[in-house]
């Protein structure tokens, strides 16, 4: 249930759906989402970025490293990855009259890792907020 190519299909892209009243994993096999925080974590990632904080959601993208342990270029595959998967989310808006812009999740990794309670496999990527 994945749409976007991933190096040596390593599937290492998770998608987290970021909102005022929390965050919420995508689940791709299952396709549906699932609350793991109450925290706003748009406040976390917004940086300078913080017109994002008027988007309805913040699309997350996290790439799981560990699934790149036997890789030297373990960060470009994931970075590539995310890149694929924010352009889909891109031409997805693009299509049903949404806007969004791919912003560079410059933060602490371990701040991010922190609020999703997650491995710090889980390097944060990109994100894309999404809105009118």
């Amino acid at each position: 249930k994945r749409t976007a190519p991933s190096a040596i299909n390593a599937q290492d892209i998770e998608l987290y759906a970021c909102k005022h009243d929390g965050v919420y994993h995508y689940i791709a096999s299952d396709n549906k989402l699932e609350k793991v925080t109450n925290k706003d974590l748009r406040t976390v990632i917004a940086g300078r970025n913080t017109y994002i904080m008027k988007a309805p959601v913040v699309i997350l993208l996290v790439s799981d490293q560990s699934k790149f342990k036997k890789f030297d270029k373990a960060a470009t595959f994931g970075a590539l990855d995310a890149g694929y998967v924010s352009q889909n989310i891109c031409l997805y808006c693009s299509a049903t009259g949404l806007n969004t812009v791919p912003c560079y999740c410059g933060v602490s990794p371990e701040a991010v890792q922190k609020v999703l309670g997650v491995s710090s496999d889980f390097i944060p990527m990109i994100y894309n907020p999404v809105g009118y």
